[in-house]
């Protein structure tokens, strides 16, 4: 990820006890995760949140046919 030229990464486990908010604001949804003690605020548009859940089904698929 990288903002202004800064990269960072998030490396946390998320899990049931994970609060996990998403609202649609005008033409985005915003989502925010409580991850340890800090939020990770995520910007989809209609598509880019598609294609994520998509992407999440398809690899939550393939864990639950994995040996």
């Amino acid at each position: 990820m990288s903002a202004g030229g800064m990269a960072m990464d998030l490396w946390d486990p998320i899990d049931q006890d994970c609060e996990v908010r998403c609202e649609p604001v005008e033409l985005e949804i915003q989502c925010s995760l409580h991850v340890t003690d800090h939020w990770l605020n995520l910007t989809f548009t209609e598509r880019g949140l598609r294609s994520f859940v998509a992407e999440a089904n398809r690899a939550l698929a393939e864990l639950r046919t994995a040996p």
